[in-house]
Formats: structure tokens, C-alpha cells, sequence
């Protein structure tokens, strides 16, 4: 029995609790016995299967998301007792393996599967400085309020063309490979300011989806991350929600006080997921600051875009 399954650019792929280290070819594995049924696996799916005898046949077919496949899609219990299967489905990384492996430019709606498993529609942006960049965020009106739970924030929400938040999940599995995260700031008069950070490493749930990065590289809306006051700095800090409260302060829970979602501190001169306006003597509207200067505090930014691109 052999099986084809997509591993491009992937340093490991786990199939059955069975890791495997390979670049640029196809798996084959031998282990899937006519008596437990046709396999499935990563993202295909078996859609007709009549019995385990030798000769028999089934039909399988990638899974809706899946843009890219190969072979003719049918599995057959061969004379040995292994399912041969002849289909390969394979779902981009990012946006910029769609880029770079499938000649997409198209900006826009495009299915990725960041954790090699699952498959979740994502925006991509293949016009800025070469492309290939996956929008973690995006804020261009105050339709959708961002003051939302933890497994709203954990699993994403919104409309992905237009005001949306990708996922923490995603985010982390984004993140695991060296990469540049672009933040584009725009304000109520128009001025786009930007800021760029090295290889930035967003932990996983178990630990609150904890950010860190390597250097602030450059741009000119500052480095809000990790500002003059470490108190407010996002750097090192667990994500915070209104119903999980990770912050550094005891009588507040940040994530109330702001309305929104983000790594907390003391609270913070970072809040892009707070409230939409222009201008707040709460201090929580979309900030973007590098210091805790009273009156920059209180400005809001009219759209924002978070976007991450994978450098190697």
C-alpha cells in the first residue's frame, strides 16, 4: 500500500501519532490494513466504501477547502491486505506558500491550513513589498465590536473581507517559523504609519498565548510592544479577555477596562482590539503608542491591519 501525502517545506508531518522528518517529497506509509476500512487522513475524505474484501474499491475525494490535488481518488484493498490509495491532498501553509509555490497574486479569501491538520479561510495580501503576507487583523469600520470571549479570540470571528480577527490558534501555529509581523496603523486623518517585528513567537493556549519576539526592526509608528514604560509593554505578556484575566494588575481586569482582547500588562499603550472611536479619556480605543503620554494615549486609529509573512 502506498500513500501520497504533501509535506512541502514541512520539517516534520505527524500521521497516526507517527512523526516524520522529511523536506520536499511524498510520505509512504504501508500500515493501513483492509480491516479497518479505507484510510482518511490530513485532508481528504473517504465518500464511498463498500467492504473490506481484497479487490474492493472506494471512492475518496479531497475536503472542500482544498485547492490543490492530485492523483485519481480511489483507494483499492489490494492482494496483500493494505489499502493502495491514489489521491494527494494538500492545503498551502500560508499565504505565502500560496505566493511562492502556486503563482497566486490574487489578493483576497484563500484557504490555508498553518497547523498541517485543518484547513481555515484566511486573507491574503500579494501586493505589499512582494506578497505573501497572511492578515492576522483587520479593523476599517465599527460594525464588529472586538470586545469578545476567550474561545471568541481562541477561534476567531468576524467577516474575513472585512473586519475580522484570524485566531489565536492559527496565530500560534503562524508563528512557529521565523517570520516578520507587520502592524499598518491608520488614523482619522488619513496618515498610515507602520511597525515591523522579527520573529515574533505567540505560545500556545496552555500558556495564554503568551508573545514574544525577537527585535522591533523598524517603521514609523514606534515600537508600542515594548515601549519606554515596561509596565505596559505586550512583550512577554499572556493574552487577556474580559473572561481570562492574565494581566500584571489585581484590582483591574484589563481586558474589561479596555474592551477588548490583547497581552495586558499594566494595562497597556497597545490596544488595537478595543473600542472603535476616535478619541477616549479612557484610554481604549485602537491605541497604537509608544509611550504612556496622556494625550496620544487617548487617540484612536480609523483602520488597522495585522499581517504576518514567513522569512524562511
Amino acid at each position: 500500500m502506498w500513500l501520497h501525502v504533501s509535506v512541502v517545506k514541512y520539517e516534520t508531518v505527524n500521521l497516526h501519532g507517527v512523526s516524520y522528518s522529511k523536506f520536499d517529497v511524498q510520505v509512504i506509509l504501508n500500515d493501513f490494513d483492509c480491516g479497518v476500512g479505507p484510510p482518511s487522513i490530513l485532508h481528504d475524505v473517504v465518500i464511498h466504501y463498500v467492504d473490506n474484501n481484497k479487490g474492493s474499491t472506494a471512492r475518496l475525494k479531497c475536503k472542500d477547502y482544498v485547492r490543490f490535488s492530485e492523483g485519481s481518488g480511489h483507494a483499492v484493498c489490494t492482494n496483500q491486505g493494505k489499502w493502495q490509495v491514489d489521491l494527494n491532498c494538500s492545503v498551502p501553509l500560508d499565504c505565502k506558500e500560496l505566493y511562492d509555490k502556486y503563482d497566486v497574486r490574487e489578493s483576497g479569501p484563500h484557504y490555508i491550513s498553518p497547523d498541517k491538520t485543518s484547513g481555515i479561510l484566511a486573507n491574503c495580501d500579494m501586493t505589499t513589498e512582494g506578497g505573501g503576507w497572511t492578515i492576522i487583523q483587520r479593523r476599517i469600520n465599527p460594525d464588529l465590536d472586538f470586545y469578545k470571549s476567550w474561545s471568541e479570540y481562541k477561534t476567531g470571528f468576524g467577516n474575513i473581507s472585512s473586519n475580522f480577527w484570524l485566531g489565536n490558534d492559527a496565530l500560534h501555529a503562524l508563528t512557529a517559523t521565523p517570520n516578520t509581523l507587520r502592524f499598518v496603523l491608520t488614523d482619522f486623518s488619513n496618515n498610515v504609519k507602520y511597525a515591523d517585528y522579527k520573529n515574533v513567537e505567540v505560545k500556545d493556549e496552555q500558556d495564554h498565548y503568551r508573545l514574544n519576539f525577537e527585535e522591533y526592526l523598524e517603521g514609523n509608528a514606534g515600537n508600542a510592544l515594548k515601549g519606554s514604560e515596561s509596565k505596559y509593554w505586550a512583550y512577554g505578556m499572556q493574552f487577556s479577555t474580559h473572561d481570562m484575566d492574565n494581566d500584571n494588575l489585581d484590582s483591574v481586569n484589563c481586558g474589561s477596562y479596555m474592551k477588548g482582547g490583547w497581552w495586558y500588562n499594566s494595562c497597556t499603550t497597545s490596544n488595537l482590539n478595543g473600542v472603535y472611536c476616535e478619541s477616549s479619556d479612557r484610554h481604549n480605543c485602537m491605541t497604537w503608542s509608544e509611550s504612556d503620554d496622556y494625550s496620544e494615549l487617548r487617540v484612536g486609529h480609523k483602520e488597522t491591519v495585522i499581517m504576518i509573512r514567513r522569512t524562511v
